[in-house]
This record gives C-alpha cells, sequence and structure tokens, in this order.
C-alpha cells in the first residue's frame, strides 16, 4: 500500500483454504495531515477480485500499542472479539464472505457500516463502533447469517 507520503505497515492479514483474504493496513500521519492524497494497492498476482478500503480518521492514533484481534474465520454469522487498551478509542474491522451471501446486513454492538462491496465470487463489509470500555467486545454481523468468512479488528487510540 502506498500514498500520500506515508508509510504503511500490515495489522492484520488473513487468510485460509476456502475463505477470503483480508487485510488491514495503518499509517500514521503525524501532526501534520498530508491533505488530499490517493492511496492504492500492489496485489499479489494478477487474477482474482481486489478491493481497498481507506479510513481516514482525523482523531484517531495507531501509535503505541493498540488492541487488535486474532484473525478468525468461521462458518454463518460472523462474530468476533477485541479487547481494546482505552475506553475511548474506535474499533474498526474488516468481514470478508466467500460465499457472496445475499441479504441484507445487520451488524452487531451498533457497528455504522462505512462500506459494503461485491464482485462475482466476494463480498466485503466494513465497519467501525465506539469502544464501550476495555472490557472485551463483541465486532460483526448476524445477517447475511450463512457466511464463508474472514475477520479481522484493531483498535485506533484517541489522539491526545
Amino acid at each position: 500500500v502506498s500514498g500520500g507520503g506515508l508509510t504503511y505497515a500490515t495489522k492484520i492479514h488473513i487468510q485460509g483454504t476456502g475463505k477470503s483474504e483480508g487485510w488491514i493496513f495503518v499509517a500514521e500521519v503525524g501532526p501534520t495531515s498530508p491533505g488530499p492524497m490517493t492511496v492504492s494497492a500492489t496485489w499479489f498476482g494478477t487474477t482474482g477480485q481486489h478491493g481497498i478500503i481507506v479510513e481516514r480518521w482525523a482523531t484517531g492514533l495507531v501509535k503505541g500499542v493498540p488492541a487488535q484481534s486474532s484473525p478468525v474465520m468461521g462458518n454463518g454469522a460472523p462474530s468476533g472479539s477485541i479487547t481494546p487498551e482505552s475506553a475511548n478509542s474506535v474499533l474498526t474491522w474488516l468481514d470478508v464472505d466467500w460465499d457472496v451471501i445475499s441479504g441484507t446486513a445487520a451488524y452487531r454492538s451498533s457497528a455504522v457500516e462505512t462500506q459494503q462491496s461485491s464482485t462475482s465470487n466476494v463480498r466485503a463489509y466494513a465497519a467501525y463502533q465506539n469502544s464501550t470500555g476495555t472490557g472485551a467486545q463483541t465486532v460483526g454481523l448476524t445477517a447475511p447469517a450463512t457466511q464463508e468468512w474472514s475477520m479481522g479488528a484493531i483498535e485506533l487510540l484517541p489522539a491526545p
């Protein structure tokens, strides 16, 4: 991933047989925003469907050691947990469905959808939710409930 003169790092990489691959990259902006920018990704190989979701948080940091979930995969309604370091943070996450199940998305924990995209063989959901404390919190969807899913989440710490 490149763009905006920033250095990007992988925080989550999910890959499994019969599941979709998912990545969450982050870049620290610092005290001065690069302003409008183009972000792009170079993918391994040339076949298959690819997508990128860019979230830009003016008040969030991925500084220090924010919490991140273990990448998880499963069948059914996607569900995972993350334990935030700060009660005032934002949890942002990605779910990728290998089966491209149709239906209206219903998010757990009052999450707010930032993007939903679909191709002939993958549907991706991206969302965020406010932390409700420093105890384990659930991320994911309750519908569509018959997915072949891969999911990961990270915490964005509040800016000082």
